[in-house]
Parts: structure tokens; sequence; C-alpha cells
């Protein structure tokens, strides 16, 4: 994981193109799907985070607001080159560390249930049943970081 940095990047710079292509690659192109305009717009206020390694974004994932002390972790990405080496994880974290100097006491997500050893690996717990979204059966997680 050396050379790896975690950051905020900001919306429609060089670094968010970048993580487009990143989460269309690994989420969305395996199923046949493509992003809409006016979803890529709702995630204006949303806050990226991004793993770069050598001017390139290897990992990637939003955080949107719920509530005053509740976030949604959603559109988690890593370049199938990297998994499975930490740089998820190390991603994660960072997402977490923030929501936390944000004063967010739970962040939620829903899980593919493909991902679902991941997150739990990581603290979060199932809620509730499965459901559909996407075409895939998807989990409720949640984890409280206060």
């Amino acid at each position: 994981m050396n050379n790896i940095y975690y950051q905020i990047i900001a919306y429609n710079s060089h670094w968010h193109v970048q993580s487009l292509a990143l989460r269309y690659k690994i989420l969305r192109a395996p199923l046949g799907l493509k992003y809409a305009y006016d979803d890529l717009l709702k995630e204006v206020n949303q806050i990226h985070f991004a793993a770069i390694r050598e001017d390139e974004v290897i990992g990637v994932c939003l955080l949107q607001k719920i509530n005053t002390h509740q976030a949604k972790l959603r559109q988690f990405a890593i370049a199938e080159n990297c998994q499975k080496s930490g740089i998820g994880k190390a991603l994660l974290l960072y997402a977490e560390e923030y929501a936390r100097q944000q004063h967010y006491t739970e962040i939620i997500l829903h899980a593919r249930q493909t991902a679902m050893g991941f997150y739990q690996k990581n603290g979060y717990a199932e809620m509730g049943e499965i459901f559909h979204e996407v075409g895939l059966p998807h989990f409720k997680m949640q984890k409280l970081i206060c």
C-alpha cells in the first residue's frame, strides 16, 4: 500500500471523473447499467472519498447525509487489481473517521450480498431481510461509530 493516499475529492474534478469511471467499471458495467445524469447530479452535496496511487483513483466511496446523526455509505468500489489488499479497509476507515469528525454516530449502507463479509469484518451488522437493488440481492447494514 505504499504511495497510496486517501482524500476527499471535489465533485467535477479530474479525480471525480476518474472515480466515476472506476465506479462504472466495477459496479455498473458488469450489470449492463449506466449512470443517469439526474442520479449523478444528486451526488453534488455528498462527500466523495478516493484512494489514489500514482495519479490514479484506485478506490472510491461516497457519504450521504441522512440526518444529523446518520450517514449512508454508497458507491464503494476498489479497482480489481487492488481488491483484497487492504485498500478497501483503509478507505472505509478514512470515511468513517470523517463521519465521526462531522458528529455522525451511525453509518448505514446497502451491501451487495457478495460484499457482506467485507463489511462484517469491519464492524457492520446486518439489519432486516434481504432485498433486491439494481437486480442483485442486498442487505441493509449499520455500524455505530460514536
